[in-house]
C-alpha cells in the first residue's frame, strides 16, 4: 500500500517562502502549520489553498510517497 504526506517543505524550500509566511496565507498559526505537515488527513479546502499558494499545476505535486517499515 502507498502512503503520501504533503511535501510543505519541499516547496516552500522552491519558493523561499517561510513557515510563519505560508502559515499566514492559509489562515493559521504557525503551530496548526507544523500539525498540518504530519497529519494522516488534510481537508480539500486546505489541498486546494495549498496548490493556489505554491502555483502547483496539479494536485499531485503537493504530495510525496513515503515509505513506512
Amino acid at each position: 500500500m502507498k502512503t503520501y504526506r504533503l511535501a510543505i517543505d519541499k516547496h516552500l524550500r522552491k519558493t523561499g517562502m517561510s513557515n510563519a509566511e505560508l502559515a499566514r496565507r492559509l489562515g493559521m498559526s504557525s503551530g496548526n502549520l507544523s500539525m498540518l505537515k504530519t497529519r494522516d488527513t488534510v481537508s480539500l479546502k486546505t489541498v486546494a489553498k495549498l496548490i493556489d499558494i505554491f502555483e502547483l499545476d496539479h494536485m499531485e505535486e503537493l504530495f510525496e510517497e513515503i515509505h513506512i517499515k
